[in-house]
């Protein structure tokens, strides 16, 4: 294994990173809704930028795989039911649309050149060393806030609904669509189906931790916030096998376990 340090924003470090390889993960991107509504230049621009400089670096030196790692924000409201690969893409915040527009140019450079590609659309991530606050995610947010004493801050009134999927089963995922046999320009969700609001996280984060505070504050980001998005994963079942393997409660509990046992120092709000 190799480290390479660089920047997928220059050509010449993402032919250094290809080079040899039999297949490319892509995941690098700016991730955080909040955050793009402050900086949507920055989005746009290093979101489709390193997706296309890694595919003309992986084509140049012949790299048969292709595996972009996109979002679930790009279906936009999931109204009712569960969100297939089919259903139709409305992203609402400078994060979601710029992840779409990488994905419609990682499919399309894959139909233009003949590489395989593979876009992965994973449903919300959590797990250990995850980044909180403005940035981050609520999951840790929720839980170092907690363990400081003080106030779980939700915005609005918490019912907005996610589908929360625990790291170590997108990560299975990810194995198995490097092993399977897919068909080019395939596209496949990574979701548990089960909704929750996030008042029910803050209120099973707050009954596990010092019961702390909960309170509610308005919302800034309108409507770049999703309010319900419940995915299906049936496709990547039949297709290559996968279904979650971890509850959310019983990720929770490994999640909060791996918080209480680092510095919080390092993990202050900053």
């Amino acid at each position: 294994m190799r480290w390479i340090e660089g920047d997928l924003r220059w050509v010449g470090d993402c032919d250094k990173a290809v080079r040899g390889a039999d297949a490319v993960f892509h995941l690098a991107a700016r991730i955080s809704v909040d955050e793009s509504l402050d900086y949507v230049y920055e989005y746009f621009n290093d979101n489709i930028l390193s997706t296309l400089n890694i595919m003309r670096a992986a084509k140049k030196h012949g790299v048969p795989r292709f595996i972009y790692t996109s979002t679930c924000e790009v279906y936009g409201d999931v109204d009712k039911g569960k969100a297939d690969e089919t259903y139709p893409c409305n992203p609402t915040s400078p994060y979601a649309a710029s992840k779409y527009a990488a994905e419609r140019a990682a499919l399309a450079f894959g139909r233009a050149y003949g590489l395989n590609v593979t876009v992965i659309r994973p449903f919300n991530a959590f797990g250990e060393r995850q980044k909180a606050f403005r940035a981050g995610s609520v999951i840790p947010t929720f839980i170092l806030l907690a363990l400081q004493g003080k106030p779980l801050m939700v915005h609005g009134d918490g019912s907005q609904i996610r589908d929360y999927v625990y790291a170590k089963d997108i990560a299975d995922a990810h194995v198995r669509v490097l092993e399977g046999d897919l068909p080019n320009l395939t596209i496949l969700n990574v979701a548990t189906g089960n909704g929750i609001t996030i008042r029910e996280i803050a209120e099973k984060i707050s009954a596990r931790l010092n019961h702390a505070e909960i309170k509610f504050v308005k919302d800034p980001r309108g409507d770049a916030q999703l309010k319900r998005s419940v995915g299906d994963s049936s496709k990547i079942n039949k297709m290559l096998g996968w279904s979650p393997q971890w509850t959310f409660d019983k990720a929770l509990d490994r999640v909060i376990d791996y918080y209480k046992s680092v510095n919080l120092r390092y993990y202050s709000e900053r």
